[in-house]
């Protein structure tokens, strides 16, 4: 068995895929979910918020006086924010940097307002009081900061972004491989030691079965399908 497994085609599928059409999502029928990393919503000290319901509000009093930075066009981060304006129905202006870096760096100078980054990017400044953090992009509050709510649950009902990857077979692969590939990973990524080395880098190692990831790859779609089309977002 080990040796016709050897002769079967993997790859990684990451969510940047899906912005960019899903072309190579759809040649990849059967995906089995490895990881996903959240992002933290936060704020500079000196925005008068405490909480993301505050946060909306100030947001739709002063529409366009808010600003936000991402690590570029199209990002993950980008994406992340825009997702949040689109269902709250807010108006924050997009200062695209290149790369995570400097991104950071205009939120810790003040230069911008809010800024979605990883939490162990984000984590070091939150702890010193250099930025304010109000809600976690998951649906789950993340063990790393466990008393900082998710947004969906701090005011925004349904909210959900996070970039992930999964293992991608060739479409045509036999069921049983496929079948048996999707159990050794799962099995893999219960490791207390995977776990650990996930945490390290803010992801967290996920198990799925490949028709709960194709359901989550056609709920991606739907969903930045629709915030690309509503923040006119053009992908490079």
């Amino acid at each position: 068995m080990n040796g016709t497994l050897r002769r079967f085609f993997l790859a990684l599928l990451a969510i940047s895929f899906v912005y960019a059409g899903s072309a190579a999502a759809q040649n990849y029928p059967t995906r089995p979910i490895r990881a996903i990393v959240p992002f933290v919503l936060s704020v500079h000290p000196s925005v008068p918020v405490r909480s993301v319901k505050e946060l909306i509000a100030l947001a739709k009093a002063r529409p366009g006086a808010l600003n936000y930075s991402s690590s570029g066009q199209a990002s993950a981060t980008q994406m992340a924010t825009e997702l949040f304006k689109l269902l709250m129905g807010t108006d924050m202006v997009h200062v695209p940097f290149t790369g995570g870096g400097p991104a950071l760096v205009s939120v810790l100078s003040g230069e911008v307002s809010v800024y979605l980054g990883s939490i162990p990017a984000l984590l070091p400044h939150m702890k010193s009081g250099r930025l304010r953090a109000l809600g976690v992009t998951t649906m789950k509050r993340d063990p790393a900061i466990p008393d900082v709510p998710t947004v969906a649950e701090a005011g925004v009902p349904g909210y959900q972004a996070a970039e992930w990857q999964g293992v991608v077979v060739r479409a045509g692969t036999p069921a049983a491989i496929v079948t048996r590939l999707n159990q050794d990973l799962v099995k893999i990524l219960k490791a207390p030691d995977i776990n650990q080395r996930f945490a390290s880098v803010g992801a967290q190692a996920v198990g799925s079965t490949p028709e709960e990831f194709a359901e989550h790859i056609r709920h991606e779609r739907d969903t930045w399908s629709k915030v690309i089309k509503a923040a006119g977002i053009r992908i490079e």
